[in-house]
């Protein structure tokens, strides 16, 4: 393969494992700040979110259409 179609795969790699909060679901193991989370839940309103994942007491705030990367 040369340059062009690894960049490509890549980009096509990386957006296959996008998603929204509405996309998320419980389990799914996301990357946030260089750590793997498992996401629990979100509350949406007024253009933000609070998202609650696993084994972290408080939720985090977000911009309501921030998008997740899967880990797996």
């Amino acid at each position: 393969m040369d340059a062009s179609t690894h960049a490509l795969a890549a980009l096509r790699d990386s957006l296959n494992r996008q998603r929204t909060l509405g996309q998320l679901t419980p389990g799914d193991r996301v990357k946030v700040g260089g750590q793997v989370l498992t996401f629990e839940s979100a509350t949406v309103g007024g253009g933000y979110a609070q998202v609650y994942f696993a084994g972290i007491d408080q939720p985090m705030p977000v911009d309501a259409d921030t998008l997740f990367f899967l880990a797996n």
